[in-house]
């Protein structure tokens, strides 16, 4: 039985969070709040109140880790008078956020039985960076610390099989991520791993033809009868409940005269909305996907498989979209987005205009692993397919390269993807020496982000000061305000570090596990 690191690295978080409550910086913005910040303590503070009158829909699609500071002070009866109140109540709550988080991962080392120098390169890439030892601390109230934790749950319970787990999470992602429902329902609806479906019980795993599963290839798995009864009660549950609380935020946000007018409007389409969920639960069309698990190569998805997976796609987007759309900042000041527009405009352009963002948010996020997961790409995607996460590898892919207008990467897509790159580093035999220089590398570019926001290094978007010592402003957002010198100069840094990368690899990487051809994978005959 290998050794598991998870109690010391939730001790360093622990200590590391100590240390930074009594002496590290704080944003001097607003008492420590920031300019979002305002809203999501307005929340914490007095969440009815502020739902019931000032709310609009675009935070309140991100108001859940706020609920939850509400409904602890109330419980223990505590007061947030101040900022500066406020201020350490988010503090904390990243700090367990990341305590769980550090948890979650030696859960999941210990089901895929990773090595030392596995679990010590996932910890590094999730925690020795940028955004861990300077920004969520700097700036605690924000809810992005909070989607990461999500994340990390979702990989959790699909790979324990969880589909009561994964269901659950839905609610608070609405309320805290909403672009993760898609992560989250893709996971759901694909919840048999490829291993489990043909290992397990080769002889009766596949169901008889019918013209809703299609046939040959095209046929689904079958599921026990109590299994399938689990499924439906939390399948019509969750639905509901989702359709409801979109309704309620609606009726909450019908503050303006704009509101007031396209109410029927919106509670109509909600409606809608959620009868289609509930259809598609019932209707089993998860039956009709899962053939895509036996998929031998991409040549033999055929046109079948993409009709049944395209339009569930596009449900889960529009689904994201018409949520911002009932945002009043689009209705009052802006026009509301459209699907069409966003696919004959952001795919095509946002790959030229941002790409300097686009490998800044590899590198910011845990390092220098951009040209490592490029050059990786095959071999993870084959490994990821049969540890039963390929599917969810394609939503990945598709979200860099397609659907994502900001070339941002999503944060609730980094524990899979440091997942998925541990499979790799687990495969390769990487030993700690490798860690070590990992690790020397990492606090370098942590440090290069620090005097890059803070100013040692002047590069100043539109002569407006920078966002202080966060991101946020500099490279998770639009990406507008950041210069051609910000581009080049980021990804130089991005490029001469995953070169470090590549020599380190070839350096401490044992000899016999360097020629070794890429992992293979084999379906066994049913």
């Amino acid at each position: 039985m290998k050794k598991n690191i998870n109690p010391a690295a939730i001790l360093l978080i622990f200590s590391y969070a100590l240390i930074y409550f009594f002496w590290g910086e704080r944003l001097p913005v607003s008492g420590g709040l920031g300019w979002d910040g305002l809203t999501y303590a307005a929340y914490a503070k007095d969440f009815i109140h502020e739902i019931s009158t000032n709310a609009d829909l675009y935070h309140v699609s991100r108001c859940f880790p706020s609920l939850l500071i509400w409904l602890t002070t109330k419980l223990f009866h505590l007061s947030l008078d101040s900022p500066r109140d406020i201020f350490n109540a988010f503090f904390i709550f990243n700090a367990l956020c990341f305590m769980l988080i550090a948890y979650l991962w030696g859960k999941i080392v210990g089901l895929k039985h990773f090595s030392i120098a596995t679990q010590l390169f996932g910890f590094l890439c999730f925690f020795c960076n940028f955004v861990f030892l300077k920004y969520y601390f700097y700036a605690p109230v924000v809810t992005d610390i909070f989607a990461l934790l999500l994340g990390m749950c979702s990989l959790y319970f699909y790979l324990k099989k969880s589909i009561i787990g994964l269901n659950l999470l839905l609610i608070p992602t609405l309320l805290t991520w909403p672009i993760g429902l898609v992560f989250i329902s893709i996971l759901i609806f694909f919840d048999k791993p490829l291993s489990e479906c043909i290992n397990d019980n080769p002889s009766s795993a596949l169901r008889a033809p019918s013209p809703l599963r299609g046939e040959g290839k095209n046929r689904g798995f079958s599921l026990l009868p109590s299994e399938e009864r689990r499924m439906r009660v939390v399948a019509w549950t969750v639905a509901l409940g989702y359709g409801l609380s979109l309704f309620l935020l609606s009726r909450f946000s019908l503050t303006t005269h704009l509101w007031q007018a396209a109410g029927t409007q919106i509670s109509t389409k909600l409606a809608l909305l959620s009868a289609i969920l509930v259809g598609i639960y019932v209707f089993r069309i998860m039956d009709s996907i899962q053939p895509s698990l036996f998929l031998k190569s991409i040549r033999d998805f055929n046109k079948t498989n993409l009709l049944i997976y395209l339009p569930f796609l596009a449900l889960t987007l529009a689904t994201h979209y018409f949520l911002k759309s009932l945002s009043p900042n689009h209705l009052l000041s802006e026009s509301s987005p459209k699907i069409l527009n966003f696919f004959l405009f952001y795919i095509p352009t946002a790959p030229l205009i941002k790409p300097g963002l686009f490998f800044t948010m590899f590198a910011v996020n845990w390092g220098p692993m951009a040209f490592l997961v490029i050059l990786k790409c095959r071999e993870m995607f084959i490994k990821a397919f049969a540890e039963g996460s390929a599917l969810a590898m394609l939503l990945l892919i598709s979200f860099y390269f397609l659907l994502n207008p900001q070339c941002r990467f999503d944060t609730f897509l980094i524990p899979l993807t440091i997942y998925s790159l541990s499979l790799v580093m687990q495969n390769l035999k990487i030993n700690l020496r490798f860690c070590f220089a990992y690790l020397l590398i990492s606090l370098y570019c942590s440090k290069f982000y620090y005097s890059l926001n803070s100013g040692y290094i002047p590069i100043q978007p539109t002569g407006e000061q920078l966002y202080t010592t966060g991101l946020q402003r500099f490279f998770m957002n639009t990406g507008y305000w950041v210069s051609w010198e910000g581009y080049l100069l980021t990804l130089l840094i991005t490029l001469m570090t995953g070169l470090m990368m590549l020599v380190l690899l070839r350096r401490f990487m044992p000899r016999s596990t360097v020629s070794n051809p890429p992992f293979q994978y084999r379906i066994p005959a049913a």
